[in-house]
């Protein structure tokens, strides 16, 4: 399924190609219509209405459904995701609220705000009793800190 991320990040070719090369289908949400042509021998058409058509009845029978640019605001997982046991792949080009997109799948999500949070939420997550997604950002500036600093440590110059 190609949401409006793909559009967003210029990637419709790469989605075509990928379609055409591995004979999966796709469909696309209202906000991403066009990222493969409709008469493409891959395309569904658009999905993101209640009714349950035959792209819905696609999504029940699928093993696996594929997410490319997907954002649950515009077509929501309860609509399409039926079946627990079905395997959801995200494909996306910046990052979701993974705290939402696990609760969306009936998950715990968790979010660290501050290293002093790591511990307990953990903790929590450990506790939950179900699938847990820990939503721990990081400042990826203070890699290269790090690195320095291992740097430094390791090979003096």
């Amino acid at each position: 399924m190609a949401d409006n991320g793909v559009i967003r990040a210029g990637a419709s070719a790469a989605l075509d190609a990928f379609a055409t090369a591995t004979d999966i289908p796709v469909t696309m949400t209202f906000m991403a219509k066009g990222t493969i042509p409709r008469r493409h021998p891959m395309s569904l058409g658009a999905a993101g209405l209640a009714a349950h058509d035959y792209v819905g009845c696609g999504f029940d029978h699928a093993d696996v459904v594929i997410c490319v640019g997907y954002d649950i605001v515009e077509y929501h997982p309860h609509l399409w995701h039926r079946n627990p046991e079905q395997k959801i792949v995200h494909i996306d080009f910046n990052n979701p609220d993974f705290v939402q997109y696990a609760e969306s799948f009936g998950a715990r999500g968790f979010r660290v705000e501050s290293a002093g949070q790591l511990v307990p939420v953990l903790q929590q997550a450990l506790d939950c009793g179900t699938v847990a997604v820990v939503d721990c950002p990081v400042d990826y500036a203070e890699n290269m800190k790090l690195t320095r600093q291992l740097g430094e440590l390791v090979c003096p110059i």
